[in-house]
């Protein structure tokens, strides 16, 4: 049996030299052919879980190229979003980008809400923490993220950084996902007081294990 190579990435070989190619959207390679375009990278969340309306988590990245890290805006944003949801409970995962200092001076200015640093917490606990979570707020360069907590079913908001460039595929990805209405930036959800839910399911794993299986059996 002839074995398939299926790449989860844009290449930079020709894409004939692959059987298939499994690229992000926003990498710019047309769903035709051997290459199947997803909303997002591939994640292994998975969708469900009781998302109680009283959780909400807050997911926050750190400096990258695409968006000017700004701890100061973040701040203010995380006051507007205390005050606007005063009836939750607030938790806060940070990542291995989050600059050293950032969870000291949230709890410093929030008391109330409890934060999580990736050194503290198991390999299982972003998957528990989004199947809880009614709302999940994530700061823009976090686009990976932003995408687990879509596919977990939950109602995401994202917290605006400024960027760096507006030609940067993740820039124009967060761009895509506010047009779409599949998140909701913190502005609108100030205004509104409601985070609005994704036009649809999210499950890119799954659609694109089923659809590789298929194709590959015929």
């Amino acid at each position: 049996m002839r074995a398939s190579t299926v790449l989860l990435m844009k290449p930079s070989l020709p894409l004939s030299w692959f059987d298939w190619v499994i690229a992000p959207a926003h990498d710019g390679l047309a769903d035709a052919g051997n290459v199947i375009s997803t909303e997002g990278v591939l994640n292994g969340i998975e969708s469900g879980g009781p998302h109680l309306a009283s959780q909400t988590l807050i997911l926050i990245g750190g400096p990258c190229k695409h968006y000017q890290w700004q701890a100061e805006s973040l701040i203010a944003q995380l006051r507007t979003l205390t005050r606007c949801a005063a009836d939750q409970q607030l938790t806060l995962l940070t990542s291995r980008r989050t600059p050293v200092g950032f969870i000291e001076v949230v709890q410093h200015h929030f008391p109330n809400i409890a934060c999580i640093a990736p050194s503290d917490a198991g390999v299982d606990v972003l998957p528990d923490l989004l199947a809880g979570a009614g709302q999940v707020w994530v700061t823009e360069d976090s686009v990976s993220m932003v995408y687990e907590a879509l596919t977990s079913g939950a109602k995401v908001g994202v917290l605006t950084l400024q960027p760096v460039g507006k030609h940067s595929r993740v820039v124009q990805s967060m761009a895509r996902l506010k047009a779409r209405a599949w998140v909701t930036p913190l502005q609108v959800f100030e205004q509104t007081g409601t985070l609005a839910a994704a036009p649809g399911p999210l499950n890119e794993a799954r659609r694109v294990a089923a659809l590789l299986y298929d194709r590959l059996r015929g």
